[in-house]
């Protein structure tokens, strides 16, 4: 399924196989938000399933590569639904056969980003980009391993909001489980991170002086992100860490109160991705810092009181 925005209505494109039947036919179904209705096109794909589909937000034009049959081999043809009708474009280059692969909008580059899917028993780990009228190879750095929803795993790709990225999770890869997650960023596949987050400090009582740490590693793979970790409360700045080694802390003056969430956004570096991590603070202090215990010491001071019978005696206070 995917959003047509000339109409504002969800498009769905599906294989049927009417009663009795072992031939599939192709049918076209909008969503309006209250109702489906089955479209009656003058053209459109043939019967599959599997198929990519995604929102040309540039074009303004829901977009279906490939998709298969039940021979396996898979179909290398692209349309558009216009809002009306489905039109077979007519690309110079495409993608080879395939279906079930992972296809969403880049918003830095207005394209449609497609990855993996498979064809008979090949497995795809191949980039391309749909400029509207053609598709183009992308030969990123690193890529992740293939994978499929027809190989039994899923393949999930979408934009993360605020619409800067591309994040994919990984599905499966002969028989394999895969699930790692990559983000498509700058023209290359960056790999993903996980941050961790802490307070690192003795006492927490709001309004104190406390101590964030944050630790951030590859999801899977090798290597050291850099760059910072900022910390914020409710839309609140706390402060940010850089990173050394992998790891950072940075001290602020004004704890929130209790129970409050407190995240860590990761910015990312040239060859890791951003990512996000939070934690709860405690709704009593972490610890108390017990004051070391005071000796007690007693003291006599003797003081000359006028006595009644008119002389003078010591008397004795005992104070602490």
């Amino acid at each position: 399924m995917a959003f047509d925005p000339t109409t504002n209505e969800v498009v769905l494109f599906e294989e049927v196989y009417p009663s009795g039947s072992s031939t599939g036919e192709s049918e076209t179904w909008t969503w309006d938000g209250t109702d489906w209705t089955q479209e009656s096109p003058a053209h459109s794909p043939s019967a599959r399933f599997a198929v990519s589909l995604a929102t040309d937000e540039t074009t303004k034009d829901v977009v279906l590569f490939g998709g298969c049959c039940t021979s396996g081999a898979g179909y290398d043809d692209t349309w558009i639904w216009n809002g009306s009708d489905w039109v077979q474009q007519a690309p110079t280059t495409s993608p080879p056969a395939r279906l079930a692969a992972a296809l969403t909008e880049d918003p830095q580059t207005g394209d449609l980003i497609l990855f993996g899917g498979v064809s008979a028993q090949t497995t795809y780990d191949d980039t391309w980009t749909w400029n509207g009228s053609n598709w183009s190879e992308q030969y990123p750095a690193e890529s992740p391993p293939g994978g499929s929803t027809y190989s039994g795993g899923d393949n999930y790709m979408a934009t993360d909001p605020p619409g800067t990225k591309v994040v994919l999770f990984d599905g499966m890869n002969d028989d394999t489980n895969l699930d790692d997650a990559w983000v498509w960023t700058d023209g290359s596949a960056l790999p993903a991170t996980t941050t961790q987050a802490m307070v690192t400090s003795d006492v927490w009582i709001k309004g104190s002086t406390v101590t964030y740490s944050a630790s951030v590693k590859p999801s899977t793979g090798s290597g050291t992100p850099t760059g910072t970790v900022n910390f914020s409360t409710e839309g609140t700045n706390l402060c940010t860490a850089t990173l050394s080694g992998g790891g950072g802390s940075c001290t602020s003056s004004a704890a929130p109160s209790g129970n409050d969430s407190i995240v860590a956004v990761y910015s990312g570096d040239d060859s890791f991705s951003s990512s996000s991590g939070s934690f709860t603070s405690p709704s009593t202090p972490a610890s108390l810092q017990s004051c070391p215990e005071r000796q007690q010491h007693k003291s006599l001071f003797r003081t000359a009181r006028p006595h009644r019978g008119g002389t003078s005696r010591p008397r004795v206070r005992e104070q602490s």
